[in-house]
């Protein structure tokens, strides 16, 4: 795979555009968030296709509706063969990861 560029897709939950540094916040530090933006794509005016994060997730995934996708809740997954972005990059030759940190607190 030469001369495709590196893609770096992050999502994060219940996180406003506020909260991080390459947003215009002085008090939350993000330098490595704020370096990746510098030299990356921002997109700093978006929407959201349902007021639920796992409808959103997959619509973002798929590039389709909630209506369209069938995951119109939180209790809803996306169809195992469902087309999405990731599935097309794999298939361009790109490998493709999932990383995920939980941060749980006891209080």
């Amino acid at each position: 795979m030469t001369n495709q560029p590196n893609v770096l897709f992050i999502i994060t939950d219940q996180q406003r555009a506020a909260d991080v540094g390459f947003m215009g916040n002085r008090v939350v530090r993000t330098p490595h968030l704020d370096a990746l933006a510098a030299r990356g794509m921002v997109f700093d005016n978006a929407w959201v296709a349902n007021p639920m994060c796992m409808p959103n997730r997959s619509t973002i995934m798929t590039g389709r509706m909630p209506s369209a996708h069938g995951v119109i809740f939180n209790d809803r997954s996306l169809e195992l063969g469902a087309g999405t972005h990731v599935r097309q990059f794999r298939e361009a030759g790109y490998r493709t990861a999932l990383l995920e940190n939980r941060i749980f607190s006891m209080g």
